[in-house]
């Protein structure tokens, strides 16, 4: 199995749990000239305004460092410079979910074999 389907295999992970905290799937894999997004969603905590971007990281095992360790600073700007971008674009469907003006969250998941081992919620 490659890296690729993989990464696909842990995002799928990902997509399931937050669907069973009634998470709302807004996108995934979107990308663009400055990164690319894994999951966009709109946590189901009552409020609207919230907009979460997911950064997901699959590791088999952790012998080298878990997923939480492997999204560096740079990834952080990359993932924030297409968080901003991805906003210009959905402008409409923002306001169609009622998130007009979200307060923005950047979360990462640490995800295994077994399914999700740890999720940051504000991770940066």
């Amino acid at each position: 199995m490659t890296t690729r389907h993989l990464g696909n295999a842990g995002e799928d992970m990902a997509v399931a749990y937050l669907t069973t905290l009634g998470w709302t799937i807004l996108e995934r894999n979107y990308t663009c000239r400055y990164g690319e997004l894994d999951i966009v969603a709109l946590p189901d905590d009552q409020r609207a305004d919230v907009l979460a971007f997911i950064e997901v990281k699959y590791r088999a095992r952790t012998f080298f460092g878990t997923g939480l360790e492997a999204v560096t600073v740079a990834k952080q700007r990359k993932v924030s410079l297409a968080a901003t971008h991805w906003m210009s674009e959905r402008r409409q469907q923002l306001d169609a979910a009622g998130a007009h003006r979200p307060h923005v969250r950047f979360d990462v998941m640490d995800i295994g074999p077994a399914g999700v081992r740890d999720h940051v919620m504000g991770a940066w």
